[in-house]
């Protein structure tokens, strides 16, 4: 008794043209995951990709120094506009620092 049909030119031990699909695939998924792999690692190398640490520190120092350029408008109001008071410059300050915390909150979306 067969367990296969009968197919000319075929014994039946050989597999059929689907039997290295799942094969093929594989192999094709691991040289992709390789080529990308390659890829950043030469980046890396090459210096024109940073990792996570880096990237938030930088983001870190960037963000300080805009918080205190920000912060610095009130010293800067009064030197610029001598009739300024005292007041005025610490409002000027509040409205800086209030901007500064709905940034950081996510509450001011733009102009």
């Amino acid at each position: 008794m067969r367990k296969h049909a009968y197919r000319p030119g075929k014994s039946g031990n050989e597999a059929g043209p689907r039997a290295n699909q799942p094969r093929a695939a594989a192999q094709l998924l691991y040289e992709t995951y390789r080529a990308k792999r390659e890829k950043l690692l030469f980046e890396q190398e090459s210096g024109s990709l940073i990792s996570v640490a880096v990237a938030i520190d930088i983001f870190g120092r960037q963000n300080a120094e805009v918080r205190n350029a920000v912060m610095a408008l009130g010293k800067h109001a009064r030197s610029r506009i001598p009739h300024l008071t005292v007041d005025d410059v610490a409002v000027v300050e509040s409205l800086c620092r209030e901007c500064l915390e709905g940034l950081a909150a996510g509450a001011i979306k733009g102009g």
